[in-house]
């Protein structure tokens, strides 16, 4: 099947609040919509934000990689295409991603649209507050709302760090379960000091404290750590996953979509984990309602630990007229729900558009 046509749309969508992590503090979720329509009218969509500090690649470098592709996708063979882009999921999925997601979405048509019951994924919810005095609030409004896994970023000093988990984990009071996120923060000997600094009780986790490279101090970590590891950002491919096994240096690894660089290759490297018997997480914070919607439903089929594909929730404003319903720490996302991108509302936040048909 051909393509018709393909609009680039490059969107910055301010957030409610400031998200913190260790490497920075985000304002607006820089992001690239692709949208892709082949000769039968069937749409496809997809979208790639930028997070430097967590991937090397740039919102420039995405921008240019889809340009690049773009203008070649009229009149082109679907298969073709995907073979063509294919290998880059490895070296440069980011920019990968925003393209290969509304192919897939054609191509394997109707197993990435919403079915006619909708989709239902169990969340965590995220606790963004720094000071203790907003954090006990923010805990509880996330335990009202029914979510039943928390997570906290930590990565900063580790002695505050320390006192602030202590805090939260009094506020839960073992009423939900903790995730803890270092986003590569920390030192061997400030992530020794931070796993027996803080009580292991109800934490399910903790997530990557050292930078994607350090796989020797993960593994000495494991040997002594109370705590479950996970890895994120040293986790992109099929090898990864293995050296994960074979190392033992953690018993959870991340996925996401744009780390992926693919629905299917998202779906492979799921299988892959599973298949070595670790436990799986998947979902991002930083992106928008499709890449979120797209982790979902590929979850759902296959995992059952709380998702972090979040993201959306973070926008002031959502880019399709059909809300995400949030309830009872579930998002809940309608049939048809890909069909009603708002374009009035997105068209505030685009930057630059490019169409080739």
């Amino acid at each position: 099947m051909k393509i018709k046509d393909c609009t680039i749309f490059l969107v910055d969508i301010p957030l409610i609040e400031p998200y913190h992590l260790s490497f920075s503090d985000i304002n607006s979720f820089n992001t690239i919509i692709t949208l892709v329509r082949a000769e039968n009218n069937v749409l496809g969509i997809g979208e790639s934000t930028a997070l430097p500090g967590y991937s090397s690649e740039t919102l420039e470098d995405i921008w240019e990689f889809a340009i690049k592709w773009g203008q070649h996708f009229p009149g082109s063979e679907i298969e073709d295409i995907i073979e063509q882009i294919k290998p880059f999921c490895r070296r440069v999925p980011f920019c990968v991603t925003t393209l290969l997601t509304p192919l897939e979405m054609i191509k394997f048509n109707p197993d990435y649209f919403i079915p006619e019951g909708g989709i239902s994924f169990n969340l965590l919810g995220a606790i963004n507050s720094l000071q203790k005095e907003s954090i006990r609030e923010e805990v509880e409004i996330l335990i009202k709302k029914g979510f039943k896994t928390l997570k906290l970023k930590v990565g900063w000093e580790v002695e505050k760090d320390i006192a602030r988990t202590r805090y939260v984990q009094d506020v839960i009071s073992g009423r939900a379960n903790l995730r803890i996120d270092a986003n590569q923060g920390y030192s061997f000997e400030e992530a020794r000091d931070y796993v027996y600094g803080i009580s292991n009780d109800n934490v399910e986790l903790f997530e990557q404290p050292f930078g994607i490279n350090n796989w020797t101090e993960m593994s000495n970590l494991q040997k002594i750590s109370p705590l479950p590891l996970m890895l994120d950002e040293s986790i992109h491919t099929s090898a990864d996953i293995e050296r994960t096994f074979k190392s033992r240096c953690a018993q959870y690894v991340k996925f996401k979509l744009m780390k992926a660089g693919s629905l299917e290759r998202l779906k492979m490297l799921i299988n892959q984990a599973l298949k070595y018997g670790l436990k799986v997480v998947v979902g991002n914070g930083v992106a928008g309602e499709i890449g979120c919607v797209q982790e979902a439903l590929i979850s759902q089929k296959l995992i059952n630990t709380a998702g972090e594909m979040n993201g959306f929730a973070r926008q002031r404003e959502n880019m399709f007229s059909n809300d995400i319903i949030l309830k009872n720490g579930r998002m809940s996302v309608p049939n048809g729900y890909f069909d009603n991108l708002n374009y009035d509302r997105m068209e505030q936040y685009v930057k630059e558009k490019i169409r080739w048909d």
